[in-house]
């Protein structure tokens, strides 16, 4: 499922500051952060968080890739949501064991809480911009 929203950027900044600023507070915040710079008006972020080992194959691990488009004054971002370990973990859950189910759920509302952990990170950059401009 993919979800798209719009984001207000500071004028005059530019997509790759906003995209290194969004990467460096994502990873601060522990997540695996591979950003593309696709030309001067769209990027990619992949971020995910415990994509491999034990905690993927019990559904805590998260993924989401963004796509973003700078239009004007705005960012247009799509999020692609990786759920196949969620849903793997919660029907092996449900027919065999009550842990993967549990962990399962708490890994569904963590990829779902996700994008809007990314927005937050590129509204801060792009409107972190104003503070680095220099005044005329």
């Amino acid at each position: 499922m993919s979800v798209t929203r719009m984001i207000p950027v500071a004028q005059g900044v530019s997509l790759d500051t906003i995209i290194s600023a969004a990467t460096q507070n994502l990873q601060t915040q522990g997540y695996e952060v591979i950003p593309t710079i696709m030309g001067p008006t769209s990027a990619s972020l992949v971020v995910r968080k415990d994509r491999d080992g034990f905690k993927n194959v019990i559904g805590l691990g998260v993924e989401v890739n963004a796509t973003i488009v700078m239009n004007g004054p705005s960012l247009n971002v799509s999020f692609a949501h990786e759920w196949t370990n969620k849903i793997v973990a919660v029907a092996v859950g449900w027919f065999l064991c009550l842990v993967p189910f549990i962990t399962g759920i708490v890994g569904c509302v963590n990829q779902n809480d996700l994008p809007e952990k990314i927005a937050s990170a590129l509204t801060a950059a792009g409107n972190a911009g104003n503070q680095f401009t220099p005044q005329q």
